[in-house]
């Protein structure tokens, strides 16, 4: 019988294949356990998960965790429990008595229901984290962290502000063998309590060390009420430490120098919007007062248009890029004649409602006075007025 070469081969890598198990059976080491495996797309990419070059144990810089938007729907604190018992995963330490209500009224803040509860089913039903993160610690995919990583990642963070150096008995408490659950949780829902309502202030004020503009004042009410922000827009991923700050006095003031140094931190929350703006929009001399739309952009929204929501004309939310002032911008189907003038204030008397708006408003500039000069010699607004004031 003549055996090819190709069968040669074949044959060939069959018996190199069969020693070898041979060998690594008799003098090689037991074959170890699967080793955790990321997926394919995120493999050798340190970033996704640590924010340093080369994280350690003690100094792991993680950052806040990858997660997959999904809509958690709309509830709020009153939806949830009030004083919960955490005891799925009690070994050496006992259970941790979680006062869902008080975070839940602060969970705002960051992030809302979200900050925890980022998946939930179609339903829009809240999941327990034990229906994605595994108890076992050992697992092919360590991009989710398991059960015990994905408590402690909701809560060291905070905790960790709150009071230094968290141990596990600030969080956990002694074991109580024989004791139910009900039992455990009425000696410490005496101290339980919810939060406060957290009044919001109308304005603050900065002092900085800018010489052409040491003052900052910062509306708040313009922000979340007449341009509609949310608290998450500014305040996103704060701790208690933000209102609450238990440090030693050593450890705030590093804090404060710290941030005092940093340019891009002090910024932020303002630059997401404010990045084109020039330093002296915001620095001042004196106390700069609430928004106004006729000296900010030189359209002064009345009578008509001050009623009307920012949205009413910025319809990008949250953007409030310039636009042009002309009456088809936002009145698509404007034509001369169709015009009521009467609303800016203005009703025009029958010699001026049938001439053409650019006859007193040259350009379309309509954001600014009226001129006379191309029809009238002897005659300027507002001593001259071209009909009767119906408003303010």
């Amino acid at each position: 019988m003549t055996i090819s070469g190709g069968h040669r081969a074949a044959r060939a890598a069959v018996i190199a294949s069969a020693v070898l198990l041979v060998w690594h059976g008799a003098y090689g080491q037991k074959a170890e356990a699967p080793k955790h495996r990321l997926p394919a797309e995120l493999r050798n990419q340190c970033g996704v998960c640590h924010a340093c070059p080369t994280p350690t144990k003690t100094d792991p810089c993680l950052i806040v965790c990858p997660r997959v938007k999904e809509s958690t729907g709309r509830h709020t604190p009153a939806d949830g429990p009030g004083l919960m018992l955490m005891s799925s995963m009690t070994r050496q330490y006992g259970p941790v008595p979680f006062n869902h209500r008080a975070h839940a009224q602060m969970a705002e803040m960051s992030g809302g229901c979200y900050g925890c509860h980022h998946y939930n089913d179609t339903a829009l039903n809240i999941l327990p984290c034990k229906t994605c993160h595994p108890a076992e610690r050992k697992r092919e995919n360590v991009n989710l962290p398991d059960l015990k990583g994905a408590y402690h990642r909701q809560c060291l963070d905070c905790h960790r502000q709150w009071s230094g150096s968290p141990d596990c008995k600030s969080c956990h408490l002694e074991k109580s063998p024989g004791k139910t659950a009900s039992q455990i949780l009425e000696g410490y829902a005496r101290g339980s309590k919810d939060h406060p309502p957290v009044a919001a202030p109308s304005k603050k004020v900065y002092t900085t060390r800018e010489q052409d503009g040491t003052v900052v004042a910062f509306h708040h009410t313009d922000h979340a009420g007449r341009f509609g922000l949310s608290c998450v827009t500014c305040h996103r991923n704060e701790g208690c430490i933000s209102c609450h700050d238990r440090r030693p006095e050593e450890a705030r003031k590093r804090t404060a120098a710290s941030a005092e140094r940093d340019f891009d931190a002090l910024h932020a929350r303002c630059s997401s919007c404010h990045a084109e703006e020039k330093c002296e929009t915001c620095h001042t001399a004196k106390e700069k007062g609430p928004f106004d739309h006729g000296q900010r952009t030189g359209w002064a929204l009345r009578p008509y248009h001050a009623g009307l929501a920012c949205s009413a004309c910025h319809r990008t939310a949250g953007t409030f890029t310039g636009l042009k002032n002309e009456c088809t911008g936002c009145h698509r189907n404007f034509a001369s004649g169709t015009f009521n003038h009467a609303v800016t204030g203005l009703k025009l008397d029958e010699v001026h409602g049938g001439i053409d708006c650019a006859d007193c408003h040259p350009g379309k500039a309509f954001g600014k006075p009226p001129s006379c000069a191309g029809c009238h010699q002897d005659k300027a607004y507002p001593a001259f007025k071209p009909g009767k004031k119906t408003g303010p």
